[in-house]
């Protein structure tokens, strides 16, 4: 396991409450219960995090397809936190996910403002930047909204498959 930086533990001791109030505002969200979502966070060796997944998403352990945010030294430094989709190379036939979610959401995310789209990066596919003033509140609206996208990843992993 990665050592811990000294500012993770300040940021952990600062910012988990705000994640952990950002995490009920979502789990206590009509739609939650809808479907098969779970929220996992915590922290790594650089800050805290907060993914949102769906159980057929590959996101075992945090390693396949997720909407994130985290908290770091770069985030307090910035006075933001970025929210974001990763594709993690764990992922099935990631570059051909990629191709067909590209081809069913980019008008979707087009329309959304302040949406950053990645669409040369397998990794990160989109970002949108968050104040960190107004984390909990910006986050659970911004989550309410890139949920819309479970349908567009639902279809792009099932028209990825390998046969």
């Amino acid at each position: 396991m990665a050592k811990l930086s000294e500012s993770a533990v300040q940021i952990y001791q600062e910012y988990m409450d705000m994640l952990r109030k950002l995490s009920c505002n979502l789990t206590s969200q009509p739609w939650f219960a809808e479907a098969p979502w779970f929220v996992s966070k915590g922290i790594y060796a650089r800050g805290i995090s907060l993914q949102l997944a769906q159980i057929h998403w590959h996101n075992h352990e945090g390693q396949g397809i997720h909407l994130e945010t985290w908290i770091d030294a770069d985030a307090v430094a910035r006075k933001e936190v970025f929210l974001v989709m990763h594709v993690e190379p764990h992922v099935p036939n990631r570059a051909a996910f990629n191709e067909k979610f590209w081809r069913l959401a980019q008008g979707k995310l087009q329309s959304w403002e302040g949406f950053q789209l990645n669409e040369n990066n397998a990794m990160e596919l989109w970002k949108k930047r968050v104040p960190l003033s107004k984390t909990a509140t910006a986050l659970t609206e911004e989550f309410n909204r890139v949920k819309d996208l479970a349908p567009e990843i639902d279809r792009a992993l099932k028209k990825s498959a390998a046969p």
